[in-house]
């Protein structure tokens, strides 16, 4: 939480990779600070990066994970990866809410 809130998405990453060198498997609330601290560095490629593996390898994403790689794909400009993730997200049959659409528009 605290790499997300001050956008150390590198720091957010190395940590990350440290819990699965350490045999410790990442639950759905750290990968989404992970995605999250992509969003707000402005690292679009990563959060969708994080989104594929935890879609490959779990956790299961949520719509806060889909959430954050919308709304990192928008920051940056990438109007139609945030649209592909977003369009994504419904094929996982996941319950969109204001904060899914808005950021795509």
């Amino acid at each position: 939480s605290a790499c997300e809130k001050g956008g150390c998405w590198d720091s957010a990453l190395q940590i990350l990779a440290h819990m699965q060198k350490q045999t410790v498997a990442p639950n759905e609330i750290v990968c989404n600070a992970a995605v999250s601290a992509c969003e707000k560095g402005g690292q679009w490629s990563c959060a969708l990066r994080l989104l594929a593996s935890m879609l490959q390898c779990g956790p299961e994403p949520d719509v806060v994970t889909f959430n954050a790689a919308v709304s990192a794909s928008e920051k940056c400009r990438r109007w139609m990866l945030a649209a592909g993730t977003l369009s994504m997200a419904q094929l996982h049959g996941l319950q969109l809410d204001v904060f899914s659409y808005s950021a795509t528009i």
